[in-house]
């Protein structure tokens, strides 16, 4: 079975373009793509090198990147990392993104 196959449930992604004059980034209007949403804590290690905990994975074939936003059941996650999937022919099969800060690993109050 191929990954599309998988991608059942729906959300929407809102692609970040940019930032505005105060540094704040701007957002293109949502798109519905198809996916694999789940409820999952992990350990990322973001572009920066910050390492923080994603409360949720989605899997997707469309492109997605770190920064933009995805909304799911009313609630909005930003992406936190994303790295690519392939198979055993380093063919591309799925992106896997991880989703929404819960809190920072390695900081002090």
């Amino acid at each position: 079975m191929n990954a599309a196959a998988q991608h059942l449930q729906s959300v929407l992604l809102h692609r970040r373009t940019s930032d505005n004059a105060f540094g704040e980034p701007v957002f293109a209007p949502a798109e519905a793509i198809a996916c694999r949403f789940e409820r999952a804590g992990k350990l990322v290690t973001r572009r920066n090198g910050t390492t923080e905990l994603s409360n949720a994975a989605l899997y997707t074939t469309a492109r997605i990147e770190e920064g933009d936003r995805v909304q799911y059941q009313g609630k909005t996650y930003p992406v936190l990392a994303v790295s690519a999937a392939t198979n055993l022919r380093g063919e591309f099969v799925q992106n896997e993104a991880y989703l929404g800060v819960t809190r920072r690993i390695g900081t002090r109050n």
